[in-house]
Parts: C-alpha cells; structure tokens; sequence
C-alpha cells in the first residue's frame, strides 16, 4: 500500500474520532473520575496497539514519515492520562488539584512543565516531559529516523501508563471481588468490562477467583453458566493476542 494511503488509514480516523470525542466528554469532575479512569485504560488499551501497528509499518519501509498530526494526538492522550494519575493520587485537600482538574478539561495541548505536578515519580516525569517537548517541537512531518525514536519512546510511555492503570484497576477489582455482599453478578458484569475492550491483563486478573466459584456448590445453574461464559470469552481474547 502507498505511504499516503497508509498514513490515511491511521490518520483519518482518528481527527474524526478526537474531534467526536471533544464535543460529547463531559467535563471531568470528583464524581465522574473513576468513569473517565475506566475509558482512559481502554484507550491506552488502544494507544499501545496503534503506536505498534505504526512503527512496524515504518520499520518495514511501508511508511517513510510520521505526520506530526498523530504525534500530537499521542501526545496528547499522554499529557491527559498523566493528569489523570495525579489527579487520582491527589488528597481532594491538595491545591494543585483545581489546576489538575482545569488542565485536563480545557487545555488544548499538553503543558509539559505541569507534568511536575502529577506525583509520577522522576524518571518517569522526566521521559514524558522531554518526549512532549520533542513533540511540541516538530515544525512538520516527522522524518524515518526521528519517527522511529519518537514512536519507541511513545510505546514505552504508554507501556507505563498502562501498568499504573493496571495497579489503580487490579486493586479496585481485588477489593469489589473480596466483597462478600456484592452480588456475584456485578462482578461477573464488572469483568465483562474489561473483556469488551479487549484488556486481556485485566480480564485475566479474576481469573482464578471464577475458577474457584465453579468449585463450589453453591451456584445456581445460571450463575454457572454465566461464569463458564465469561471464561470462555477470556480464553477467547487471550488467544487473539
């Protein structure tokens, strides 16, 4: 396939969907962030598979640039996902926590210094600060050698992030699965979550916790249906991996 024609593939339709995405999201606030965070690991879900599926066409010769348009949409999405991890570990007492809250839902392009703020750890703020400025400092297309830099740096950030939310999510889950008054259908649904956007480390998480389930006496023939179903669909997306 020709270089333009493959660099529309991965461009169009994310200024569709970025686009669509900015008219409908809500503003994030207390109430909706724990929603935001779950659409934010099924976006790095996402991100992580796209920044793949690019450098293999560049490394493959199929692209020969990359257009600064995407860069900046990754850009992006990793400047929101780290205020969301501050905005998450913040003490609702702290006062950089309005400022965190204001960035992430009106800013139109990342702020690398604000990255400080966002209890990263400092090599961690260090790596996307000085990935975003390199971003930020594109005047065009980027060529083959600095795409291929830019997208490994991108893949490992994304990397990251995604194992942070894999911590935030496993401990949520660990504690809603330990919950005995839960009925076991929220959590079976609860899991089906993670299944539908295709997140195998986070639908593997429960897996012995059903697995166990099935052991027991106690289920009704629905429940037991239900669980075999959910496993079989865990199976199912492991094996696509």
């Amino acid at each position: 396939m020709h270089t333009k024609t493959l660099q529309k593939v991965f461009v169009a339709p994310l200024l569709i969907i970025v686009g669509a995405v900015a008219c409908r999201a809500p503003a994030l606030n207390s109430r909706n962030l724990k929603e935001v965070l779950f659409q934010n690991n099924a976006d790095l879900v996402t991100l992580r598979q796209e920044v793949h599926d690019y450098g293999k066409s560049l490394r493959t010769g199929d692209i020969t640039s990359g257009p600064v348009v995407l860069f900046n949409k990754w850009a992006m999405a990793l400047y929101r996902d780290c205020l969301l991890y501050g905005i998450s570990n913040s003490d609702p007492a702290d006062p950089v926590l309005p400022e965190l809250y204001a960035a992430y839902n009106k800013d139109p392009k990342p702020r690398p210094d604000l990255i400080r703020k966002c209890k990263l750890g400092d090599a961690p703020v260090a790596a996307s600060i000085e990935l975003l400025t390199r971003v930020q400092g594109l005047s065009g297309d980027a060529a083959l050698s600095d795409a291929l830099s830019i997208v490994e740096a991108f893949k490992a950030r994304f990397k990251h992030a995604k194992k942070r939310s894999d911590t935030y999510f496993m401990s949520r889950m660990k504690d809603l699965l330990e919950n005995k008054q839960l009925p076991l259908e929220e959590k079976i649904d609860y899991t089906r979550r993670f299944v539908a956007v295709r997140d195998i480390s986070l639908a593997e998480y429960p897996r012995e916790y059903f697995e166990e389930l099935l052991k027991s006496s106690s289920l009704s023939g629905a429940q037991t249906e239900n669980i075999n179903k959910l496993l079989k669909d865990i199976n199912q997306l492991r094996n696509k991996q």
